[in-house]
């Protein structure tokens, strides 16, 4: 049976971090959606919540990066992209290796969540190096872990949505909220550094070590 914890269930004790850059849309001229997940998490449906937003947006770009990008999944994507009405040139698909791969999230304004199975550990690097991650909150463990670390930094009510339109909503009003993705950018990892999810290893561990306890006492007392 599922076993829940009272202080969550991630932490993270990296400490050294590239320099953050300023938005690339004041360079670019245009607002940069992007991915840095495993395509396998590339559903249908978040596809074509993502063709949705560059539709609605119609000078944004969407970055694919992903370092195990083949030649043969590039075309793919790029298929069932223009099978949405998304052109190549829309698209910008990366499969070089960033030095430290931490510097490829300094190519986004806005990162965006696949779905069903989340990206966890993506959007908690993403909100290192000052990039807001747009979600769609599902209802188990694996849907829910962007949602998890924005809700810890506060920022639950701009990222986390419930339906796809809502997805494609706050995506579309972020990115049309320069003033508010430039605090992001200044802000956002000092939201993680002084959040549970740096600062409470110890009563994650303690936590976790009850739960052990509680797991072992159900055990000698069951038939």
């Amino acid at each position: 049976k599922p076993l829940y914890l009272d202080k969550g269930y991630t932490i993270y004790n990296e400490k050294k971090f590239p320099e953050i850059e300023e938005c690339p849309y004041k360079n670019n001229g245009y607002i940069t959606y992007g991915s840095y997940n495993c395509t396998s998490k590339f559903s249908d449906s978040i596809l074509y919540i993502w063709s949705e937003i560059l539709k609605n947006d119609k000078t944004g770009k969407l970055l694919i990066y992903r370092t195990q990008l083949t030649k043969n999944m590039i075309k793919i994507i790029k298929e069932k992209f223009k099978k949405l009405g998304i052109e190549d040139d829309r698209l910008m698909i990366l499969n070089k290796s960033e030095n430290p791969y931490f510097k490829a999230y300094r190519l986004s304004d806005i990162s965006l969540d696949p779905y069903p199975f989340s990206g966890m550990s993506i959007a908690l690097e993403a909100a290192l190096m000052g990039v807001p991650t747009v979600t769609l909150a599902g209802n188990c463990m694996q849907s829910r872990g962007a949602g998890r670390i924005n809700k810890v930094i506060g920022l639950e009510e701009l990222l986390n949505a419930s339906t796809g339109e809502e997805y494609i909503q706050k995506a579309i009003a972020l990115g049309q909220n320069k003033e508010k993705l430039d605090e992001l950018r200044k802000t956002l990892r000092d939201k993680v550094e002084n959040s549970e999810i740096r600062k409470g290893i110890k009563e994650f561990t303690k936590d976790l070590e009850e739960k052990y306890k509680q797991v072992w006492k159900e055990f000698i007392k069951s038939p």
